[in-house]
């Protein structure tokens, strides 16, 4: 969850994978772990949560990312759902990746 600690105007989105690579600790090697397809979910308090949809009334399901380090961001306006979304939090849910469940992401919000 990504708390934003107050009301603002959420117009996306921007995704990367996990970039890490440990020589030791825990697991020595490359990660290349990311998310390829989630939804998410927003509210401006407890219990008022639901996910963003689109015209058709059905949950979108945003496209992920097919590697680690390449940001994908998704505009709200490209998308067949509200252009802005007024929320305290957003919630991402993975539902599928690549490996692991990693991500990276930034919230844009209208200034």
């Amino acid at each position: 969850m990504r708390e934003l600690f107050e009301v603002k105007n959420v117009i996306g989105i921007i995704t990367k994978g996990r970039n890490f690579n440990a020589d030791d600790w825990p697991y020595p090697g490359s990660h290349n772990q990311y998310v390829t397809s989630y939804v998410i979910s927003y509210g401006v308090q407890n219990g008022d949560e639901r996910f963003y949809t689109g015209a058709d009334n059905q949950i979108t399901v945003f496209r992920g990312n097919s590697d680690r380090d390449t940001p994908v961001r998704h505009n709200f306006r490209d998308c067949s759902g509200p252009a802005m979304i007024t929320a305290r939090f957003i919630k991402i849910h993975p539902k599928t990746w690549h490996e692991w469940i990693a991500m990276r992401a930034k919230i844009l919000i209208q200034y």
